[in-house]
């Protein structure tokens, strides 16, 4: 019985590592295009008041690009968010990044964010 089931498990392991291939081959394409669209579309999150290159890139790796996106954070976003920065605990209210954004958005575009 073992003997019988040896083939088709073999062939299935091959199939699963070829699959996974595939899969991480997509997710290098994804990042490669994402890496293409960011900078185009990107602010400099660093003229925020409490971000510096290293929280940016942080925030890169969170998808969060422009000032806007920040600026219009909800509570429970900046909650949601927060709990992604646990090595920075309270520091998005405490810096006022969601004012700050707003701010720059309103310096680099010269019209105001509007909530949504």
């Amino acid at each position: 019985m073992r003997e019988a089931l040896a083939k088709p498990m073999e062939d299935l392991g091959n199939l699963f590592e070829e699959q996974e291939r595939e899969i991480l081959a997509l997710r290098k394409r994804v990042r490669e295009l994402e890496a293409q669209l960011s900078p185009l579309a990107a602010d400099d999150l660093k003229r925020i008041y409490g971000i510096g290159p290293v929280l940016e890139g942080r925030l890169h790796g969170l998808g969060i690009f422009r000032f806007e996106q920040i600026g219009r954070w909800s509570d429970e976003e900046i909650d949601a968010m927060q709990a992604q920065l646990p090595e920075h605990p309270g520091r998005i209210r405490r810096e006022a990044w969601v004012k700050s954004a707003r701010d720059q958005y309103r310096k680099k575009y010269k019209e105001v964010l509007t909530l949504k």
